[in-house]
């Protein structure tokens, strides 16, 4: 069993531990910003190829006291480096240091320090070449976290952040990350089976994670050869590996069950969003229009609107295209247009927690606190009543 952390907004540890649960992780238990669980083999490939909400995985190589440098360096020793790092591969040491207690005087560079020390001490003991150190592009990532006297030394076995899908392109102002588009559609309790709709589109990120669920494609299908950082481990089953994609694949099905729209009242958006479905090759599922929302009618009986709700520059961007001037305004009509256009539907709504989003005259069924990066936010759901 591979002992794992899955690191992720504090404020989104419950949904990433219900989603690694469902993809067969042991002994999950939730952490500050982070969700300890364990999986046998098949399962650590699986959760790194389909886990849409974490932003990193972790494999734990040992966790033991840190009160002072030589116990780090003694520890740190302890651990068969050969095992995990081919001497052909590259790494660098990635050190955090959470610790409160104000005894403790070394800092992240001493233990970096130390930790590199440890590495090389069990390469010549083990006569084995030293893999080299590479601060820009390194294979392998080593985790090294202190917090309140304590260590815990990884390997970033998910390589570059899962956030990072591949499909989306700059050049929107207030983008939403792909690991935070899933976890809104977890909470509003979307699974393909009703038609969604995104007024608000934006760069499509929240209909393109919706049609990937919808789809059952796994979220990190088409990341590249060699950008996961396990792929570049001793322990690599480059055999499982493959029959891990090829079932994954299997999995998916034809076409989404109900129908996916996204809209927008900028039509460049609209153009970026097609592009960043291209690429994640999704493009033909999704029926995208540049239109207000205020001019939406409701395509189905019922359904699930979902939307990141402009504000601040975004806001201000649309007021030539809109007669809002007041935010108060702008969430007024925005509840009065739901509760004639879309009743019998339900709405999961992100705004700024300091939004006035009462003018709505709507009462949320369920309410999350949550960051949009270091943004404080409202995710807020509506049972729009039918008429």
């Amino acid at each position: 069993m591979y002992k794992l952390i899955a690191t992720c907004p504090n404020d989104l540890k419950e949904v990433v531990a219900t989603e690694l649960e469902s993809l067969g992780a042991k002994n999950v238990r939730t952490s500050y910003m982070a969700v300890y669980f364990e999986a046998n083999e098949e399962d650590y490939y699986k959760i790194h190829l389909k886990c849409s909400t974490a932003s990193q995985i972790l494999q734990i190589l040992r966790e033991s006291s840190a009160r002072n440098l030589d116990i780090i360096f003694s520890q740190a020793k302890r651990i068969n480096w050969p095992q995990y790092i081919p001497s052909n591969k590259s790494y660098k040491i990635d050190v955090k240091l959470n610790s409160q207690n104000n005894e403790i005087s070394y800092n992240a560079v001493d233990i970096s320090k130390k930790t590199r020390l440890a590495i090389e001490h069990v390469f010549h003991i083990k006569n084995q070449s030293l893999a080299k150190v590479n601060l820009k592009e390194p294979d392998i990532i080593i985790s090294v976290y202190i917090d309140q006297g304590r260590m815990t030394v990884s390997l970033v076995s998910s390589g570059k952040s899962l956030h990072k899908r591949g499909y989306r392109t700059k050049g929107h102002p207030a983008p939403i990350k792909e690991t935070l588009a899933a976890a809104l559609l977890k909470l509003s309790n979307y699974d393909g089976k009703e038609t969604l709709l995104d007024p608000m589109a934006g760069s499509g990120t929240i209909a393109i994670e919706a049609c990937m669920l919808a789809l059952n494609k796994a979220a990190h299908i088409h990341r590249k050869k060699g950008q996961f950082g396990f792929e570049h481990l001793n322990s690599f089953n480059k055999q499982m590996w493959r029959q891990t994609q090829e079932r994954t694949r299997l999995e998916r099905i034809d076409k989404p069950i109900k129908r996916i729209i996204a809209s927008d009242i900028n039509s460049e958006y609209i153009e970026m969003a097609k592009a960043n479905a291209l690429r994640a090759r999704v493009e033909k599922y999704i029926e995208f229009s540049p239109v207000s929302f205020f001019e939406i009618e409701r395509p189905e009986e019922s359904g699930l609107i979902i939307a990141n709700l402009p504000y601040g520059t975004r806001l201000q961007a649309n007021k030539d295209d809109t007669e809002f001037y007041e935010e108060h305004e702008f969430y007024q009509a925005i509840g009065t247009h739901l509760k004639t256009q879309f009743y019998g539907w339900r709405a999961a709504l992100l705004c700024p927690e300091d939004a006035p989003w009462k003018s709505m005259g709507l009462k949320p069924s369920k309410k999350f606190s949550l960051l949009n990066g270091s943004i404080k936010t409202k995710f807020l759901i509506f049972e729009i009543k039918a008429k």
